[in-house]
């Protein structure tokens, strides 16, 4: 079973809502109740895969819009936990390479920024760079 993120789902099907300036009422004409999207977007109701798809075509947006930032989320936190764990145990060359694993790994733009960052400080913590 997926492990939907409710919450965050809700908000940006209340923030697309909004941002098309549609009431809950327009928005859940012919797919579900009014109370149901009121539910979902206050978070106290998981959606189905069946309902998403409904809402995205009526807001006219891709369903994956509704998981791209929690995974670009979840994927930036765990590289961070592993480049924090990295500088804590001074294991830079594992570092490196996970690093450049990662960046060859995505074109996401926000996980290469990260990757980016943490490039960065990992010259600067190998002193390489130099400041004068």
């Amino acid at each position: 079973m997926i492990d939907l993120p409710t919450s965050s789902i809700g908000k940006k099907i209340k923030m697309l809502r909004l941002e098309k300036r549609m009431t809950q009422k327009e928005l859940c004409e012919d797919i579900c109740s009014q109370a149901e999207i009121s539910k979902i977007e206050n978070g106290r109701n998981i959606p189905t895969i069946d309902l998403l798809q409904q809402i995205s075509r009526k807001l006219r947006i891709p369903i994956s819009l509704f998981f791209a930032d929690e995974q670009v989320s979840q994927k930036l936190n765990e590289i961070d936990q592993k480049m924090l764990r990295h500088f804590r145990e001074k294991t830079y060359g594992e570092m490196s390479a996970e690093l450049v694993q990662y960046s060859n790994s995505t074109t996401i733009f926000e996980i290469r920024i990260f990757i980016h960052y943490y490039q960065v400080l990992l010259e600067y913590e190998r002193g390489n760079i130099d400041f004068r």
